[in-house]
């Protein structure tokens, strides 16, 4: 029953970029029902993620039994060729025990690689990526490689964990990358365009430097997550009283411009579970064609729509502090 209640949801098959290899290639994105962010159930969470109801949705907080969890992903790989990746979300850590078992961790880990996945992407804040850890994965990977995404979201630690409530510092950040090296993972770290209490130029810019120390302290990839509007969220609550306004896809489009000279750099959907009620924008005339660049940009990495947009409403964006 659990299965059919996740069934239409729970998996999907995508294009993107492999920065790796240069090409175009299939992955599948899972989503786990995991017990939820430990982080959101101590705090409240972020204050822009909602994941923490699509969560509370399906398990109610609460870990489900690890045989579960293992036949979703297998579920998610008979239903399509065998993809070069698998991106695993589980609307938390997948390497905290609590949200996701140990034992269910594992078994993906070597189901996926005993299926030649070449590249399995997980997630986790920085705390559970311990050399234990590790060991256990590189026990099962066998030649899969591990990439695991740290949400840092910006460079600034005011602004990282004051606006955004995201309670990580960069030693933290720093040292996870550093024993993930060690064993041969790589990092994908996001970065969060427009937290609250930013202008559009002050998110633009934080973006981009926050870009530049993450690859200078050695993130092999970034992902650029573009603010959306979910309910129940500090950044929903600003934004009904008109204290936020979302960020235009010209600034979307400038980051990416930018961050793609420093390194790879993947760009996040604009949607998610729950759905958003609002997601950045420019104007009815080019919203659209913004969108088909972008995917051209996800992929294939073809920055030449990107670098050729233009529409009259992009002189409202530049004067926008």
């Amino acid at each position: 029953m659990f299965f059919n209640k996740m069934k239409p949801k729970y998996s999907k098959k995508e294009k993107i970029y492999d920065f790796d290899t240069k090409e175009t290639i299939e992955r599948v994105v899972v989503e786990l029902p995991g017990a939820g962010c430990e982080w959101a159930k101590r705090t409240g969470g972020c204050t822009m993620c909602g994941f923490k109801f699509a969560t509370r949705k399906y398990t109610r907080g609460k870990s489900l039994p690890s045989a579960l969890y293992v036949g979703l992903v297998k579920g998610a790989l008979n239903n399509c060729v065998v993809p070069k990746q698998m991106w695993i979300y589980n609307g938390g850590s997948f390497l905290n025990n609590k949200e996701i078992p140990n034992a269910a961790q594992l078994k993906i880990i070597k189901m996926l690689a005993e299926k030649c996945i070449g590249k399995i992407v997980v997630e986790s804040r920085p705390e559970y990526i311990t050399e234990s850890k590790l060991q256990e994965y590189n026990k099962h990977l066998d030649g899969s490689q591990l990439v695991i995404g740290i949400g840092l979201e910006c460079q600034n630690d005011v602004i990282r964990n004051k606006n955004i409530n995201k309670g990580v510092s960069k030693a933290q950040y720093e040292k996870s990358i550093s024993i993930a090296r060690s064993f041969g993972a790589k990092i994908l770290t996001y970065i969060f365009l427009k937290p609250i209490g930013l202008t559009e130029k002050e998110a633009v810019i934080e973006a981009i430097e926050s870009a530049r120390y993450c690859f200078d302290v050695g993130s092999d990839y970034i992902a650029l997550e573009t603010a959306f509007i979910q309910e129940g969220t500090e950044m929903h609550s600003r934004y009904i009283k008109g204290k936020y306004e979302l960020p235009w896809l010209w600034s979307v489009a400038a980051v990416i411009a930018e961050i793609n000279k420093l390194g790879p750099c993947y760009l996040g959907g604009f949607d998610d579970q729950p759905p958003p009620i609002a997601i950045a924008s420019n104007c009815d005339k080019c919203n659209d064609v913004f969108m088909h660049a972008f995917n051209e940009y996800v992929q294939r990495n073809n920055m030449d729509l990107l670098n050729n947009l233009n529409c009259e409403c992009r002189s409202k964006w530049e004067l926008l502090d």
